[in-house]
Order: C-alpha cells, then structure tokens, then sequence
C-alpha cells in the first residue's frame, strides 16, 4: 500500500473522476490525499478523502470573459502569475511524504518536477484522449492534421511567458533541483513510461492498436453523489407534472453567447413541444424574470440523478457531461464550443446516439429541428439505451485501481 497524493486541477469534469479514482484507492488500502482547487475540498471530504485546499480558481478567467466580452493575453498571464505560486508550494506540502503521485493534465505542471524530486511512481488521469497529443502524436484522434503542432506551440508559449521563471525558481529554491527548460521537464514522463488513464468508455472510443502499451482506456471513473443530497425545491414537482423533459445546460461554458441562447432554447422548445429543464452552470444561462410553464431552471443537479429521468440532453459536448449522458442511456444533442467538446460531438454522432449542431447561427427553428428528430427517433433512442447499459456494466474505477497496484508492485 502507498501514500498518494492525487493533483487534481480543473473544471468539475476534470476532478471529479480523480475524487473517484481516490475513494477506490482508499478502498483497496491506501491513503490517499486530494490536492485541488478550494472549491472542490468539500466533494473530496464528503466523499471520505483528506483534502489539501490550493488557492487556485480556473473558473475566474471564464467569469472575467463573460462579463467583458474578452480577454487579453496579459490578463491569463496574470492569472497565471497570481494563481502559479499557490499551486506550486501548494501541491509540494500535499506531496512531499508520497510514494505514488497521480495527476490531471492541469496537475501536471506542478508535478512533474515533483515526481523528478521524489523519484516515485507517477500516473496521469485524463478524460479525453487528445490532451498529449504533442507528445504522444498517435493520441490525436480526431480535428485538424497538425493539431499536435499547434498544442505544442501554445505549451510552449505558455512556459516561455509564464511559466519558467516561477517554476525554476520553486525548483532551485524548494526542491532543490536545477533549473530545467521546456522540453526536459515535458520529455520526463514520456522517458519514464508514465501510465496513462483514460477515464472513459472503451464502449464509446476504443484504445487504437497504434498507443503505446502504457496507455489504458479504464472505463469511466464516476463519483457516486452523496446520500445527503436533496434535489431543488419545485423539480420533483415538475418532474411529475408532465412528459420527460428536455435537459438543457453547459456546465463549464461562460460567456455571453450562452447567455444569449436563453431565448432561443425557450422558443425552441416551446417550437418542439417540449418540455425543459436548463441548467445555469457556470454562467447566466436559463436567468430571466419569467419563464413559461413548460420551462424549470435551475443552477445545477447531479447529472446521475436527473438523467436518468429526462428525455434527452442537450449541452456542450464536456466530458463529463457527455458521459453521463452515455451512462444514463439517453439521446443526446451536443452544441460543441471548442476544447475537447467537438470530440465528444463527433463520438455521438458516429455512435449513433443523438446529433450535433453548431453553435453558431443557432436558431429556435434548429434547436426545435435537432430536439424532435433525438426525441422522436426510436433508433437513437435504443442505440442510446444499449450504449447505457454497456457502461453501466464497467467499472473504471476498479480498472484503475487493478492498473495502479499493478504498476506500483513492478516498479517497486
């Protein structure tokens, strides 16, 4: 058994299967301790994981965006600088005493110096398979052909305007390590084989022939919600007061053209026949004086409660999102912003278990358009339901938990 500290940095999406992953460990014997955004300490602690609390917000920079319209480069460098301190002493007090150190693609700029200092076990939790595409060329599934190029042009502007001086300086000053440059610390991992957990479905996209034999695809690692959980006031009600409704939401998204789709998924709806729930998230989205009868709002409901009591869901193609979409075995309709979303949009669609619409020049008629042929699709809808059972049926988990013990036993 092993002492491990779990780095986990991010949205919802991006902690949450790594709270999950911790609470296995935990399980199976180790002591494990969450290093995360405050934000995110109460879902470790109330899922029974010691949490170190690190004073680091990404949801700021989205909430700046929405309010203003833009953000300069000089603004996220800020941010950057601002945050950049915390998370690097923060992380190194969570893990000084670890034998084992996982860590999100976020996580991973304190702890690879961090696993370079210790001389421990390292693994890497991702949620989506392009997210080291730059290194690992294979893993770029899917978009533009040197999409790999420009991932490693952004990393690398990143380290060169934000990042070296702060992290050379902690190394030198904390760790004790000479200063490093941008390709020795990223080429570390990669020398030293470390595993990779895909924390999604193989049901949804098997692992390639072509990835190397450390990378894994476990299975979706989902946080079961706490039992203390209540849902809002008035959703029960109107739950039951009609036909499945329609869910509406995009999570992380913040920025004024989601606020500005309130109007055209209301009137989409209405065009439709359906019913709706919309979810705030992050931003302002479903926020208006008055809705109409067939319309609920609310800020936010624990996906594996609502799904599985709606008729499809619309939203932005997150992963988490998406996969708990996948998991409650329902039609989906995926309005992909950027990020990894336009993925997640494609795996629907070649899935066969909804549709995609862009975002841009969405309107009530298309909204409407895209509901009725996912709601009204008995195809979609058993495709759907046959994709759900399929996951429901993995445990990601425990696969995680089996590779991690694996590992750790040969490297010892």
């Amino acid at each position: 058994m092993a002492r491990t500290t779990i780095i986990a940095f991010g949205t919802r999406g991006d902690v949450q299967p790594l709270i999950a992953l911790g609470v296995g460990l935990r399980e199976a014997g180790h002591a494990v301790r969450i290093a995360t955004q405050e934000k995110f300490c109460e879902l470790a602690t109330e899922s029974g994981l010691p949490c170190v609390p690190i004073a680091a917000d990404v949801q700021l920079p989205s909430q700046k965006k929405a309010k203003t319209g833009f953000q300069s480069p000089y603004t996220l460098y800020r941010l950057a600088q601002e945050y950049l301190g915390n998370v690097l002493m923060g992380t190194w007090e969570a893990s000084k005493d670890a034998e084992a150190l996982i860590f999100s693609d976020w996580g991973r700029i304190p702890a690879e110096h961090i696993v370079e200092k210790l001389d421990v076990p390292a693994f890497m939790s991702f949620i989506h398979p392009q997210q080291m595409k730059f290194l690992y060329r294979e893993t770029q599934v899917y978009g533009p052909r040197w999409g790999w190029l420009t991932s490693l042009l952004r990393k690398q502007i990143l380290w060169h305007t934000a990042l070296s001086g702060p992290v050379n300086k902690w190394r030198k000053e904390i760790l004790g390590l000479p200063a490093t440059s941008f390709w020795k610390s990223e080429r570390l991992l990669k020398h030293r084989q470390a595993p990779f957990f895909y924390a999604y479905s193989p049901a949804v996209f098997p692992k390639p022939a072509n990835w190397p034999a450390w990378l894994h695809v476990t299975g979706y690692c989902f946080l079961e919600r706490s039992t203390q959980w209540q849902p809002p006031a008035g959703l029960t009600e109107f739950l039951a007061s009609g036909p499945p409704p329609v869910y509406v939401g995009f999570s992380s998204m913040s920025n004024r053209k989601i606020e500005k789709l309130t109007d055209v998924v209301v009137q989409g709806l209405s065009l439709a026949q359906q019913r709706g729930i919309l979810a705030a998230g992050w931003s302002d989205f479903g926020k208006r004086p008055a809705l109409p009868d067939h319309v609920f709002a609310v800020d936010a409901v624990p996906h594996d409660w609502l799904f599985p009591r709606i008729a499809a869901a619309v939203h932005h193609g997150g992963a988490g999102t998406t996969g708990a979409a996948f998991r409650a075995g329902i039609p989906q309709v995926v309005i992909p912003f950027d990020l990894d979303q336009p993925f997640w949009a494609w795996r629907v669609q070649e899935l066969g278990v909804g549709s995609t619409v862009p975002h841009k020049n969405l309107t009530a008629e298309r909204f409407a358009q895209a509901i009725a042929k996912t709601v009204h699709d008995e195809d979609v809808k058993a495709r759907a339901a046959d994709l759900g059972k399929r996951v429901r049926e993995e445990d990601g988990v425990a696969r995680a938990s089996a590779l991690f013990e694996q590992y750790l036993h040969r490297q010892r």
